[in-house]
């Protein structure tokens, strides 16, 4: 089944970047075969070590981008999630699979769970062209900030609630960790980090003995906060995503939303982990289905996207996925024939 949706993205960048996010940007748009590629990929890691120890030290900057050509919003500089504005691979659409599944299932009026908000990329786009509701949990404070800060912005207040924990099983306390500059890698889970690989990043923090990050947050199920409306979840949490589903099993079973979470598999027979989603979904009705995204090999731009029912089999290592889960009662009939 194809998704026919508009994908763009909304959030442009006017002016210059801070002289170091410069940096950090040569690398990932430096060509796989040019020379100087070696080069670049060291001073991109340079300047990963300057914005870890930029967050460490509470040295923060605010640069403008802005919403739709019009509308200003202020990016935290030491924020690597709003690469999503200013890297060249993101200057169509950021995250296209997630993205069209938004655009496709959500509806005027709808309440859409962002679990893993971050400052907000997806909210803040489907709360203004969607005109839905968001429900934003993020647990880095730093972040929290972020997402508060562009809701006031974009005068869209009263249209998002954001929610400072982490969502998990049950009640209590973890350990937030962030190792490196990207807050979008930060997590409660802590087997993520033994299976980070280790290379010129992990030497040079070493080097400048730049420990990580730990802060603890407040855990929460989901199903404790007894939300009345509930149509879509979108669930990024860097390895936390079964246990948040769990201790959302009640509301799942009650609303039966949309729901799009992402699986690492980064390791050899790490996509055997997809059986607990496997059988959490099917105790509920569930199907889940991958998101495929066809992209034009010479622009990067994306030709288009479609579902097609989840075999483990059609999924790579050393990658990430985006998949869908989607209740049978809801299952459009192109999709429920495969």
């Amino acid at each position: 089944m194809e998704l026919k949706v508009e994908l763009e993205n909304p959030y442009k960048l006017r002016g210059s970047l801070p002289y170091w996010l410069r940096i950090y940007t040569l690398y990932p748009e430096t060509p796989r075969k040019n020379v100087f590629r070696a080069i670049f990929r060291f001073l991109y890691h340079l300047a990963r070590v300057y914005g870890f120890f930029r967050i460490k030290t509470g040295n923060h900057k605010l640069f403008p981008i802005y919403f739709d050509g019009s509308t200003k919003i202020r990016a935290r500089d030491t924020n690597s999630q709003f690469s999503s504005v200013y890297l060249k691979e993101y200057f169509q659409v950021y995250e296209p699979d997630v993205s069209s599944v938004l655009q496709y299932f959500l509806r005027e009026g709808d309440v859409l769970a962002d679990i893993g908000a971050n400052w907000g990329h997806h909210s803040f786009q489907v709360i203004k062209r969607n005109n839905v509701n968001v429900l934003a949990f993020e647990a880095n404070p730093l972040v929290v900030e972020d997402i508060n800060r562009i809701a006031c912005d974009l005068n869209v207040e009263d249209k998002i609630q954001v929610f400072g924990c982490a969502l998990s099983e049950k009640r209590g306390t973890t350990e937030l960790i962030q190792s490196y500059f990207e807050s979008g890698l930060a997590s409660i889970e802590q087997s993520v980090f033994e299976k980070r690989k280790k290379g010129t990043i992990s030497k040079l923090h070493q080097l400048f003995k730049l420990l990580p990050i730990k802060q603890f947050v407040a855990t929460r199920s989901f199903d404790s906060f007894n939300f009345k409306k509930l149509n879509f979840m979108k669930i990024d949490a860097e390895g936390a995503e079964i246990g948040i589903l769990k201790g959302s099993r009640d509301s799942i079973n009650e609303f039966k939303p949309y729901i799009c979470f992402e699986y690492h598999a980064f390791h050899v027979g790490d996509l055997q982990g997809l059986n607990q989603f496997s059988n959490f979904f099917d105790d509920l009705g569930y199907v889940m289905y991958q998101i495929n995204v066809e992209k034009n090999k010479s622009s990067n731009f994306v030709n288009r996207v479609f579902l097609k029912k989840l075999k483990i089999n059609n999924l790579k290592e050393g990658t990430h996925h985006n998949i869908l889960a989607i209740h049978s009662s809801k299952t459009p009939p192109s999709l429920s024939l495969g």
